[in-house]
């Protein structure tokens, strides 16, 4: 009871303070009617009573930790914004600094290199691989040698100082790699691939070139000729073995008779159609033992030339 007749007392006092307050504000209009110096001082007096009132809630804590959250927000998008632009400005340095890898080298330039890193080698000169490039101080007096001899063997016209350093700056990764694949016991391993890798493109090529001539002839349909198209690619090519007379082709076990007979054809195409001396290499080759392999991922159009069980 003494609970309801306080909450009783404290709604009577809000009553009381906004009826008094009402007439306060009904009085200040109409004498804001009859006198404008009136409404003017009146106007002035409820406008600094709202500011008042909007600094006082400004001030409250509830707005003050909105405040700081909308602050720390702005930060975090700062933030962004300046690791997005710090990865632009890598990538545009990256981008100046590999301008040089799209010199276009001449072969004979390419040569001149090599041959003038085995003429360094032949007077005691050497590159130092630890060093990250080869004008540091230790590899200086085997770059200028090199320098030296590709401008004398292959002359100024194609031998510009930026093709020239294109040149041994590709020379020097390569050797480089090299040099970390002998520390590895890697070299001779990694050459096998190489060799192995570039005899099974050649022979992709070929194959291509092939059925480039057969599609004149009007073999096959258009859309037979696109599904052999992507069955001769390198992945799907068989590897090539040397022997003491030529080469040993070793089929994939996976390899089906439909793809057989496809690559058949399309070599004995090439060999019909190439000069007389790529048809005395290619007669050496022979059919091998099958190469146990798993079967490639193929997509549906390549499917058949993988044999079903």
């Amino acid at each position: 009871m003494n609970q309801f007749r306080s909450t009783f007392l404290q709604e009577d006092v809000y009553f009381s303070d906004h009826e008094t307050d009402e007439d306060q504000e009904i009085e200040e209009d109409r004498q804001s009617t009859s006198s404008p110096t009136v409404s003017t001082s009146a106007a002035n007096r409820r406008s600094g009573q709202k500011r008042n009132h909007e600094e006082t809630d400004m001030d409250s804590p509830s707005d003050r930790k909105s405040l700081r959250g909308m602050i720390e927000i702005v930060f975090k998008q700062q933030e962004e914004i300046l690791k997005r632009l710090k990865t632009i400005e890598t990538k545009e340095e990256e981008r100046r600094g590999g301008g040089e890898e799209k010199v276009v080298v001449p072969p004979n330039v390419r040569m001149a290199v090599r041959d003038g890193y085995g003429d360094g080698l032949k007077r005691g000169l050497k590159w130092t691989f630890d060093q990250q490039k080869p004008h540091d101080a230790e590899n200086h007096p085997m770059t200028e040698h090199i320098i030296t001899f590709v401008r004398g063997w292959a002359g100024n016209a194609e031998a510009s100082e930026e093709v020239v350093k294109c040149a041994i700056k590709r020379y020097f990764i390569t050797k480089k790699q090299e040099d970390g694949l002998k520390k590895q016991n890697q070299l001779e391993v990694q050459r096998q691939k190489r060799v192995k890798y570039e005899r099974k493109k050649e022979k992709a090529k070929r194959r291509m070139k092939a059925l480039q001539i057969l599609s004149a002839q009007g073999w096959q349909s258009e859309v037979r000729r696109a599904q052999i198209r992507s069955a001769i690619e390198i992945k799907y090519t068989s590897s090539d073995e040397e022997c003491d007379d030529g080469f040993i082709t070793h089929p994939p076990s996976w390899q089906s008779d439909k793809f057989a007979q496809v690559k058949r054809a399309l070599d004995r195409c090439f060999v019909d159609n190439c000069s007389h001396k790529s048809r005395r290499l290619l007669q050496n080759r022979k059919i091998g033992a099958v190469h146990v392999k798993s079967a490639p991922n193929c997509p549906e159009d390549v499917s058949w030339i993988v044999k079903k069980d």
